[in-house]
């Protein structure tokens, strides 16, 4: 026989041999999943550590391959398509440190699950399912280990979320449970998208692509898991709220001792007026916030009604003290918006008034307590608008410049409005309005030119 068809032949006899593969290898048997298994692996070395662990919020869990509901076999991993798979998909708890706080009722469960977005497409829909059970109290607990009443001890709910912006990046959905039993909850995630289906059509329910995520947390206070979420820092709307209110008050009484106007009374009052100020930021909170029936004691407040609120008791205590209103208004004009810009810092790190999402270069990632991505930071920009608008105030103030008394705050005020109006679509959002920005913008540019033709000439 001749030596090349004995070699040939020998091929022939072990070539078999190569065709059967161990359970859960990758080749021909999971063929079409070797992209699927390979973005679960990504998924489950993000969980296990790729997500920043900082004060108050906990990462952990374990990717698990398999579809949800399904049995973790080499066959329910062969049967997963790669349709709207979530890659890189991790899931976290809000934690909050507090023992004073621990037992304090109501408490409630946030979680956040983590995913990176497609690079590149239209905006999609991602719709997430969150499964929990109770585990039971953490801390000694003499009576019966149950829940108290008749809170509940498991959950599952889906999370569907519109317009994700392909090219942002890492991205946090956060979901918060309300009337679950207070203790130890182990918290299953899965989630899907709809990039290659129709945007129109309703989510899967339940989803069952992707992988699966497990976790372990703790309840925690309601009030502080309601404002808690990466991205969200906790106090500090209210402490730079109040650090731009001390430095408009500083301003305020360094340019009325330089005017000439009396600068304690002047102090008393602005002091009175910052208090009617944050109940005025209260009430217009309520007034446009209606819809969602807000509680009074934790709803919110908007920097635009502690603005009305302070102007207007400023306004009404300079006239009944015969202090001259145009002078008073005028040495307030550049420390208002002094605070006003550092007021705004507030927000971009606190979670509110935030911008559209957007995967432009110059976007920055920031949160609006419930989505976490990159957005137009339109909180940072307003900032820095007002305290350039405050600077120039400040200059014609403390020169002297001629003109009638509150043509600077009228300047002041109505180049900020401007401002403030070219901003409202740059936000997440926009205002709801079909004439009134256009009116306010040419109200504002009229009053604009007219304040500064008083001061100028």
């Amino acid at each position: 026989m001749p030596k090349s068809r004995g070699r040939a032949g020998a091929k022939r006899q072990r070539k078999p041999l190569s065709r059967p593969r161990a359970v859960g290898s990758v080749g021909p048997v999971l063929g079409d999943s070797a992209d699927l298994l390979h973005a679960a692996v990504k998924g489950h070395m993000t969980a296990s550590g790729g997500l920043p662990n900082g004060p108050g919020y906990r990462t952990g869990g374990t990717a698990v391959v398999v579809a949800a509901g399904q049995p973790k076999t080499a066959g329910s991993v062969r049967s997963l398509p790669d349709r709207g798979l979530i890659t890189g998909g991790s899931l976290g708890a809000t934690s909050f440190n507090c023992d004073q706080l621990s037992d304090t009722t109501p408490q409630s469960l946030g979680v956040t699950y983590w995913f990176d977005t497609a690079t590149s497409g239209e905006p999609y829909k991602v719709s997430i399912r969150l499964a929990g059970k109770w585990l039971g109290r953490t801390e000694p607990h003499d009576g019966p280990h149950e829940p108290d009443g008749d809170k509940r001890t498991s959950f599952e709910t889906i999370r569907t979320v519109d317009g994700i912006v392909p090219g942002t990046g890492r991205t946090a959905i956060t979901t918060r449970m309300q009337g679950l039993a207070d203790g130890e909850w182990e918290i299953t995630a899965s989630a899907t998208d709809n990039r290659h289906g129709s945007p129109t059509a309703p989510p899967p329910d339940p989803p069952v692509h992707g992988a699966v995520l497990t976790t372990k947390a703790r309840t925690s206070f309601s009030p502080v898991v309601n404002v808690r979420a990466p991205g969200a820092r906790l106090g500090a709307w209210p402490t730079l709220v109040m650090s731009g209110a001390a430095v408009a008050l500083m301003t305020q009484w360094f340019l009325s001792t330089k005017t000439g106007i009396p600068s304690l009374p002047i102090l008393v009052l602005s002091l009175i007026a910052c208090l009617i100020g944050l109940i005025g930021a209260k009430v217009y909170y309520l007034v446009t916030h209606r819809a969602e029936r807000p509680p009074i004691l934790t709803a919110g407040m908007c920097l635009q009604g502690f603005v009305i609120g302070a102007i207007a008791t400023v306004l009404i205590a300079s006239a009944v003290a015969g202090i001259p209103v145009g002078a008073v208004l005028d040495a307030t004009a550049p420390g208002l918006l002094f605070g006003m810009g550092i007021g705004r810092l507030g927000c971009f790190f606190g979670g509110c008034c935030v911008g559209r999402p957007s995967s432009s270069r110059w976007a920055l990632w920031s949160s609006d307590r419930a989505i976490g991505t990159r957005r137009i930071p339109v909180q940072l920009i307003e900032s820095s608008m007002s305290i350039a608008i405050g600077i120039t105030a400040f200059i014609a103030v403390a020169g002297a410049s001629p003109g009638p008394g509150g043509a600077v705050f009228l300047a002041a005020v109505a180049a900020n409005t401007i401002g403030r109006q070219l901003l409202f679509p740059l936000r997440s959002l926009p205002r709801a309005t079909a004439h009134g920005r256009p009116v306010t913008l040419l109200v504002s540019a009229i009053v604009l030119t007219a304040a500064v033709a008083l001061v100028v000439l």
